[in-house]
């Protein structure tokens, strides 16, 4: 019989008796559960997981202005033996502690949060365990930007010209994203037509040949959106000429 006097996470000594060997496991196991009959381990929370939202940890989500649903999952890891999650949204509980597997909470994001175009919320699960002492640790967390709904651009300009004369086609004022940074690509038949990436598009002169579909494609890299208008027709006819004839 071997007796050693060891000392218990409560910081309190302890006489262990034992026969035989002891493997560093299993002393490890002895020392974590000296001092605390209710818990394996007084720091047994090694992380509070991952949170999970859309499926993606950890990056920036752009939600738009619609009522979109989140699911946050926190995946504890330790030697328990039970947990308890708070998910929280800027640092203010959501929710109330969920203390059973599967750790998710559903929160939904309302349209009407929409009209704070750019704010990012941070979404994080503070863990916890029922071992009196243990430290709660929180999770880095997600952060999810909502931006206002990308509005789908409008043309303006004629439907028919005469060869050589000017047409211009101005694609209407936007609202949402970023509220700002949109970019345009004018096309003809579905193709982007060179150099054409202005809110308007100018022909100086037009020929037969640029009888077609015009649409733009507008998008806002900052809130990762992107509308394509309705197609504006054009037709191309020639001038009319006028032969006048005297008769003496």
């Amino acid at each position: 019989m071997t007796t050693e006097i060891v000392t218990g996470i409560d910081g309190r000594q302890y006489e262990l008796e034992y026969e035989g060997t002891l493997s560093p496991e299993d002393r490890n196991e002895v020392l974590l559960g000296l001092g605390c009959s209710t818990c394996a381990n007084k720091q047994s929370i090694q992380s509070a997981g991952s949170i999970q939202t859309l499926g993606t940890c950890n990056t920036t989500r752009k939600i738009y202005g619609v009522d979109t649903t989140i699911s946050l999952t926190s995946v504890p890891t330790g030697t328990g033996p039970t947990f308890t999650v708070q998910f929280k949204k800027d640092g203010v509980n959501i929710g109330t502690p969920i203390t059973t597997s599967p750790y998710t909470y559903n929160y939904t994001i309302l349209s009407t949060d929409a009209g704070l175009t750019g704010t990012t919320y941070n979404f994080t699960a503070t863990v916890s365990d029922s071992c009196a002492g243990s430290v709660p640790v929180t999770d880095p967390g997600c952060p999810v930007t909502i931006y206002n709904v990308l509005s789908t651009p409008v043309i303006t300009g004629p439907t028919s010209a005469i060869v050589g004369t000017g047409v211009t086609f101005t694609c209407s004022a936007l609202t949402g994203g970023s509220g700002s940074g949109y970019a345009y690509q004018w096309k003809k038949g579905g193709v982007n037509i060179s150099g054409a990436t202005s809110s308007t598009y100018s022909i100086v002169s037009v020929v037969t040949g640029d009888a077609g579909s015009y649409t733009v494609e507008v998008s806002n890299a900052t809130s990762g959106q992107t509308k394509l208008s309705a197609a504006q027709v054009l037709s191309i006819s020639c001038a009319t000429i006028g032969v006048g004839l005297t008769v003496a």
